[in-house]
Parts: C-alpha cells; structure tokens; sequence
C-alpha cells in the first residue's frame, strides 16, 4: 500500500513560513474598518491575525474558513499571551462606539484603558489607534494638520481626544512605536445613516433630494482607502520613527450641494434615472478637512478614489445588494 509522506523540505518549509509570520491584533473586529482591513490580511500567509471582539460568535461566523485567524474576547487574550513568549508585531485598534451616547463613549474609554493596559503584559513592537477628524473641532480654516491643537465639539469628539491622551499617556517613554490615525468621514455602503448613501437610494427610488446647508464644507474617504493606509502602516519595514499623529484624508473637501449634484449626474449618465433636487437655505459655518501631506510623504500612500468614484461604486454597491435582497425574497 502507498504511503502519503511529507518530506523534511517541506516540514521545514512550513516551520520557517510559520515562524516569519507576523501577528496582528485588532480590536472591534466586526467593525467597518477593522472588517475591511481584515479582508485584505485574511489567507495572507503573511500574518497571523489576532482578532479581538465582543461578539465572538459573530466573529467567528464572518471570518469562518480563514486559516490565519483566531478570534478571542480581550479577556481570553488576555489570559492566554500575557506574560506569554509570543511576539506580536503590531496591535490595530478599532474598538469604539459609533453612537454618541455619554455611557457607550464611557464604556469605550474604559476598553482602551484595558487595551493599553495589556500591551504592557505583552511582547509587542507597534500600537496604531484610530481617531478621528472630530478632534480638530471648528476652528481656524482647513485644512488641518497635525500640528493644530484639538479642539473638539460634543461628545464624540471629547472621548476621540481623551483616548488620544490615553494613548499618550500609556505608551510614552515604553519603547513601543506609537500612532493615532485621524481620518474623516468614512464612505461605505454599510453606513446607511451617512447623506451620501441616503441621497444615493433617493435617486435610486427616484425621490426628490432635499438639500439643506447646500454650502456646507465635508470631508469623505473610502473605506478601502483607509484599509490600504492602515494596510501600509502595518508593513513598514523603515527604521524612521512614527510621529504620534497623522492624518488619513483626501485632500479634499466638498460640499453638500456638489455631492448633490454628482449624485444627479451619474444617476442620469450612468443609469438614466431623472433625480429633483430640491435646495431649502440654511446657514452653516461648519469647517471641516485634514491635510494627510505627512502620512502621504512618510508612507507613499495615496488614495484612490475622488468623491465622483466614490457616489460611482455607491451605486454599483446598493443596486447589487437590492438585487440580492430581491432574489432572497422571491
């Protein structure tokens, strides 16, 4: 009978592959960007990802036939590598509340305390936590950079800049490399409360669009954008230090009313759906947008998609999934 052997080459092969691995943690696993940033490292024999999550079962389902990942509460990590011989490359830290509700915002500094608390338990090189435009507030005139003082306005951009200062706080003087990422306004087609997807299912039902603020100064990225960005950072192989913050942004600010009327061309151009805009005045002196010249010069990134790409793949990416809620529901 024939035997299946293994020969030593390729045991070795898989040892050596094994060990060059490099292991990324990121908290808030499920979330918009940390899904999208793990889509790109996922079956990359590259890494070993540690992914950190409070809904461990959702986790599991959404990452399920993924050879490189393992999945934990930040308790069972925790209890697993504290103290531990494992090496970890860099921790990515997505963790925080979307809602601006004073008791999540609390529950999120709280997260990031224990977060940072448990880096100095482990063996780890690199910490990226990520921010947000809000810190910058409403002052002076965009775009912002880094070097401008935080100013933020409400609740969410209170608790952005505490855990800013956390950051700071827990890490300096430790020897680890150390960054805040700030980006803008994310656009995705999973974020169905942002004016940009609603005005782009409006057109696609062929609703009137209601612009109030038409003026108004806004700042977007694409979501794949920021996961390449982060992608970048976690490959940084140079020996030049991080700065402490960068700014993750297009360049580029819009306003409401351009968004408006490229939703309304590409509607007609692209799908030959007529779109009424409807223009209600309202005063706004909101400002709004970073400069991302440092983290661009840094780490040779730049993004790929303008604000006509991004209402393009909106889209694209909302008649698909009404094409396949359709289809579930015949």
């Amino acid at each position: 009978m024939a035997q299946n052997c293994v020969s030593s080459s390729t045991v070795a092969g898989f040892i050596r592959n094994l060990c060059s691995m490099k292991n990324i943690v990121i908290t808030g696993a499920t979330g918009l960007i940390a899904s999208r940033l793990i889509s790109i490292l996922m079956n990359n024999q590259e890494y070993s990802l540690f992914l950190i999550s409070n809904s461990v079962a959702k986790c599991q389902a959404q990452y399920d036939g993924c050879a490189n990942v393992n999945i934990y509460t930040l308790k069972q990590f925790a209890e697993k590598y504290s103290h531990s011989e494992t090496e970890f490359d860099t921790v990515i830290h997505t963790a925080f509340s979307r809602d601006a509700k004073g008791s999540l915002l609390a529950d999120s500094l709280n997260f990031s305390r224990e977060v940072l608390q448990l880096t100095k338990t482990i063996r780890l090189k690199r910490f990226v936590n990520i921010s947000s435009q809000s810190v910058y507030g409403n002052q002076g005139t965009p775009p912002y950079t880094e070097e401008v003082a935080p100013n933020p306005v409400g609740m969410y951009a209170m608790a952005k800049c505490a855990q800013e200062i956390l950051v700071e706080g827990c890490l300096q003087n430790t020897g680890l490399a150390y960054t805040n990422i700030r980006v803008c306004s994310v656009c995705s087609v999973c974020e169905n409360a942002r004016f940009m997807n609603i005005f782009c299912q409006k057109a696609i039902r062929r609703e009137p669009i209601t612009i109030t603020a038409e003026n108004q100064q806004v700042a977007f990225i694409d979501i794949d954008d920021i996961a390449e960005a982060l992608y970048i950072l976690i490959r940084d192989a140079s020996d030049e230090p991080w700065e402490k913050v960068y700014n993750v942004s297009t360049n580029q600010n819009i306003t409401i009313g351009k968004v408006a009327e490229l939703i309304k061309q590409i509607a007609k151009e692209t799908y030959n759906i007529p779109v009424e805009l409807v223009f209600e005045s309202a005063d706004c002196n909101q400002r709004v947008g970073m400069s991302a010249n440092r983290f661009m010069v840094r780490f040779g990134w730049k993004p790929r998609f303008g604000y006509k790409e991004m209402i393009e793949r909106l889209f694209k990416r909302i008649l698909h999934n009404n094409i396949s809620d359709n289809k579930q529901n015949i």
